[in-house]
């Protein structure tokens, strides 16, 4: 007894003085908008890692629209721990990092309250004016109004290409629509949603560590916040429903405690108030807690970390008191203002994205009774400065942020109810946004993402009409520059889709083509033969890039290999 009692007394100094590991640098950089389709991401910490506390639960791993990502997990140098993702992240998405309290140094100290931060996937160039190619008519065969208010955009069913989650206020259901792997869509599965009232806010991550993506949605007319567990195939098992306060019309997604399991903050209206559920590390949630931002309607909420400490925080828009209010997280959970900012007016939906390059988060929102946009920029600190303001049509209720263009900076839409219409803003790299272009609805603008629907690393726009209940897809083309001059590509191949063959017009029979992916890896060089390059070599699938010389340039063309 006396030995046991001694060895005690020895391991009790050397668990006092075990180092607390802490976070030194990153890669990606915290919010860079162009990070490589591919990327590695990596965080290095002050003391070595022991790898056994490194695993798929501590180390996460979510793109916005590409789910959660599947990879290797490994130790670099000791103090570095680095994934390398199976398949490539989507173009121009958002991925978040999030890293877990559980993570510990080869000598016995954990992180404090883990690490998270976001980036974002670079785009190839794109132009600003894009093509109306399809209206998907959201209605059943004779039936009324459903009014279509929103939808996800991730790869529900795991094969590479963005889906399409539409929710349904009036129907009380979500409509799914799998992506061909063309950037089309065939017929939509209906899945009711008996607990919920008019729902509207959709977002998703891994509730139960399944791999797949899952989804919550929020009641615009009532309390009722309903979870839905994807299965991987482009369904969802049952509906979960749990109690918010009144009018979910805002919902956004982070581990607010940094267990690595997805936690939900609701915007509540009609409570007038912001609530909080704590997930049980099962995919089911604690009975929620609320608190007062000390404003009047809070509607609107998006997660970021505002003040660069590693712990993601939360933005909240009160729609009758129009402001954008930052909330920031102590790492177990508790939030306590941090600052405010007036808008004009009345915010219905907020994004967040670094728009002006300087590395810190900034807040757009859709304003809609004053008809505008506004640009609220960050400082790093949780501190936001005055506002900004862009015209849009009347009565915005949605926004979005992407860098449509490919030109490594943030471009903005909103989605104008009464206004009948989509703005559209180009960013000219410093947060000011010119250059405004309108995409007409038909019965309302009412959801507007942006998303690279054919993988052709270019992003496209999908429009949403709860009017008319449309789906309304307007597709991007990759751009390349010859001289000073933009151009469009003029030639074209068949079949498009193809399968080991595809022909080229406009070219000559003989000429030198070069056959690429789409985060710019070259596959193929190759001369033509009688006008046909054979592909059957490539084993990749879905959207390549032929690039072939014309006179005295080169151009480029997409092609989809089957």
């Amino acid at each position: 007894m006396k030995r046991l009692f001694t060895l005690a007394m020895v391991a009790i100094p050397m668990l006092l003085v075990a180092q607390q590991p802490t976070v030194t640098d990153i890669f990606p950089d915290r919010e860079i908008i162009n990070a490589d389709p591919n990327t590695s991401i990596e965080l290095t910490f002050d003391v070595d890692i022991d790898m056994v506390t490194v695993n798929m639960a501590t180390f996460q791993i979510m793109g916005r629209w590409s789910g959660p990502s599947a990879g290797t997990r490994e130790i670099v140098d000791g103090n570095t721990i680095k994934f390398t993702p199976d398949e490539p992240f989507f173009a121009g998405e958002m991925v978040m990092v999030n890293t877990t309290k559980y993570i510990a140094a080869t000598g016995g100290g954990f992180v404090e309250h883990g690490y998270a931060f976001n980036f974002w996937i670079r785009t190839l160039p794109g132009g600003m004016d894009l093509l109306l190619v399809d209206v998907i008519e959201m209605r059943l065969e004779n039936e009324g109004f459903i009014q279509c208010y929103g939808a996800y955009a991730g790869d529900i069913n795991d094969d590479g290409y963005s889906d399409l989650t539409v929710v349904n206020e009036d129907a009380e259901d979500l409509r799914i629509l799998l992506n061909d792997s063309t950037g089309f869509f065939g017929d939509f599965t209906l899945i009711d949603l008996p607990g919920s009232n008019k729902p509207s806010p959709i977002h998703a991550a891994d509730f139960n560590h399944d791999g797949y993506i899952d989804v919550a949605v929020g009641s615009t007319q009532g309390p009722e916040l309903s979870i839905l567990m994807g299965d991987g195939t482009g369904l969802f098992g049952p509906e979960t429903v749990y109690q918010s306060s009144g009018g979910v019309r805002g919902l956004t997604l982070l581990d607010m405690n940094c267990d690595g399991w997805a936690d939900i903050v609701t915007a509540n209206r009609l409570g007038d108030n912001v609530g909080f559920f704590m997930n049980e590390q099962d995919g089911t949630f604690a009975d929620p807690y609320f608190m007062e931002a000390e404003s009047n309607k809070e509607t609107a909420a998006a997660t970021a970390d505002m003040n660069e400490d590693g712990i993601m925080d939360v933005v909240i828009g009160s729609y009758t008191g129009s402001e954008i209010i930052v909330l920031l997280n102590d790492g177990e959970g508790n939030f306590t203002i941090a600052s405010s900012v007036t808008v004009n007016s009345n915010p219905w939906m907020i994004g967040v994205g670094d728009v002006n390059g300087d590395g810190h988060v900034d807040v757009v929102s859709a304003n809609a009774g004053g008809s505008n946009m506004s640009v609220v920029m960050g400082n790093g600190l949780g501190q936001l400065g005055a506002p900004s303001y862009f015209s849009t049509g009347s009565f915005p209720l949605a926004i979005d942020l992407g860098d449509l263009d490919g030109d490594g900076d943030l471009d903005m839409i909103s989605s104008n109810y009464s206004g009948v219409d989509y703005s559209l803003y180009e960013n000219d790299g410093t947060g000011n946004f010119i250059n405004p272009i309108t995409y007409q609805a038909q019965g309302a603008g009412s959801c507007a993402i942006f998303h690279d629907r054919n993988n052709d690393g270019v992003m496209d726009i999908t429009g949403i009409d709860e009017i008319a209940d449309l789906v309304i897809l307007w597709e991007n083309s990759l751009v390349i520059e010859v001289g000073d001059v933009d151009k469009k590509l003029p030639i074209r191949a068949f079949p498009n889709p193809c399968e080991d063959v595809v022909y080229l017009v406009g070219v000559a029979g003989n000429s030198l083509v070069r056959v690429y992916d789409v985060s710019g890896r070259l596959l193929l060089e190759e001369t033509m033969n009688n006008g046909q390059i054979d592909l059957s070599s490539i084993e990749e699938r879905g959207m390549l890039v032929l690039s072939v010389g014309v006179e005295n340039h080169i151009e480029h063309l997409q092609v989809i290999k089957r």
